[in-house]
């Protein structure tokens, strides 16, 4: 089965490129919405052929905090993305880095610390660190902003097992995701943005987790056409069956330094007991 949803995922990315590469050449402009770590520039055109068709990403995210009665968890993400561009999609790939500080009930699923048993061990805690999981994802754009439809891309992941599941650096399960993302401009300054996902999430030795229905709303503010300032409601279900979904504010800040690279920020407050206390993530955004 794992093999099956492997080669569907794989074809469909191969199909989505063949179709963007048959895209007539006329330039279409694209409002983009604000992503989780990769926030595109407002009123960006989309060429054919893209002059500089690929983007690199690095990152380094933390979040800390007590999960459902489990004792304090500390995890420093730190993902590597490359994405390629085409007309009418894109294709990324991500590996990271993983340290995490846990006395056994939370893992890194979706690249967020989440909680997998309920309460705490009791036990000391103990840091492990590694590779993480490595994800492939593809994207596809539907439709671009025009007149009152808003900009809708869908999109399709896998994730490769690749962490350290006896460390508790993942769950050494496949997962599979798609979903879809809706955004807005009004005034070339304002922004909302509507994400729906849901992942398929690949159940480890003896432990039976839930399938994760995740849903972002966002507004954002583009300051002198150089910052773009968001805010953003994040939930997420709970993996594991009697446990608060763990659900977050994030402020996201996207500074444009030139025309080819751009600073990324972000605060996240979690509001509820399946959440770290706290996290954040700093990073860059290089096109080349």
């Amino acid at each position: 089965m794992r093999i099956l949803l492997s080669a569907l995922f794989l074809s469909w990315c191969a199909a989505s490129a063949l179709e963007a590469q048959d895209v007539a050449a006329a330039p279409a402009k694209r409002k983009t919405a604000v992503r989780r770590t990769v926030i595109a520039a407002p009123l960006a055109k989309r060429q054919t052929a893209p002059a500089k068709p690929w983007k690199f990403f690095p990152m380094f995210e933390f979040s800390s905090g007590e999960l459902d009665g489990s004792d304090r968890n500390n995890l420093v993400y730190l993902p590597v993305s490359l994405k390629r561009l085409l007309p009418s999609a894109d294709v990324s790939v991500t590996a990271s880095y993983v340290s995490l500080e846990t006395t056994g009930e939370a893992t890194v699923v979706d690249g967020v610390m989440q909680q997998i048993y309920k309460g705490s061990s009791g036990t000391k805690a103990q840091s492990h660190s590694g590779l993480g999981d490595i994800e492939v994802l593809g994207r596809y754009y539907i439709v671009s902003q025009f007149d009152a439809v808003p900009t809708i891309d869908t999109y399709a992941k896998l994730k490769l097992p690749t962490a350290d599941e006896k460390e508790g650096l993942g769950t050494g399960e496949f997962d599979l995701g798609f979903g879809f993302e809706l955004s807005r401009w009004f005034a070339d300054k304002y922004v909302v943005s509507l994400d729906w996902g849901y992942l398929v999430v690949g159940d480890p030795d003896n432990i039976k987790l839930n399938n994760q229905a995740v849903f972002d709303l966002g507004f954002g503010v583009n300051l002198e056409k150089q910052t773009l300032v968001s805010l953003f409601y994040k939930e997420r279900t709970a993996l594991v069956d009697g446990m608060d979904n763990p659900r977050d504010l994030q402020l996201k800040l996207n500074r444009r330094i030139d025309a080819d690279k751009r600073f990324l920020a972000g605060f996240d407050i979690g509001l509820s007991d399946g959440s770290p206390d706290l996290g954040g993530y700093v990073g860059m955004s290089f096109k080349f």
